[in-house]
């Protein structure tokens, strides 16, 4: 299958969420892979990524559940948790190519678990995107602790999927 450089995609959705209440998500994003000529193989473009696991730190089950789908839709795994807890349990098990942390958790801090990670040998090189409606932050958190990127609440699409994309492949 093969896509125009101009393609708009519309991604629609209802989310269930565990008390039974459901989220209706509609996305519009324009594909902008890398593109060799006029056109792209996008299966060449999802290959590349199906083999890259993203483990993301986010509180807000809405904003988790919209970044995964997205993610997962573009050939990532996502292995997503709510708690620092969890993810350091998590990481303990699985070096993920990627992470994307949210800065305010209920039971820690991003920026703390972001310093903690490019400080261990072992994590050190894994890239690390940042998350935070606090955009006058920006520098200060990746300065703080190291982040590879940041991501302002509300995000947009386009510009998540390129830095995952620049940062994951």
């Amino acid at each position: 299958m093969y896509i125009s450089r101009n393609s708009i995609f519309k991604v629609r959705t209802i989310f269930s969420k565990p008390n039974g209440a459901s989220v209706c998500c509609s996305i519009n994003y324009t594909s902008t892979p890398h593109y060799t000529g006029k056109k792209v193989c996008w299966e060449m473009l999802m290959e590349r990524a199906m083999n890259k696991t993203i483990f993301l730190l986010e509180d807000d089950p809405d904003i988790s559940d919209i970044l995964a789908y997205v993610l997962d839709n573009n050939g990532y795994r996502v292995k997503a948790t709510g708690r620092v807890s969890d993810f350091c349990s998590d990481i303990e098990q699985q070096r993920p190519d990627l992470i994307i942390l949210d800065v305010m958790l209920p039971d820690g801090n991003g920026i703390d678990v972001c310093h903690k990670i490019k400080h261990e040998n072992k994590w050190k090189n894994i890239p690390v995107i940042m998350m935070s409606a606090a955009y006058s932050a920006k520098d200060n958190i990746c300065k703080d602790c190291g982040a590879d990127g940041f991501i302002s609440k509300p995000f947009d699409i386009n510009h998540l999927l390129q830095r995952v994309q620049a940062l994951a492949n």
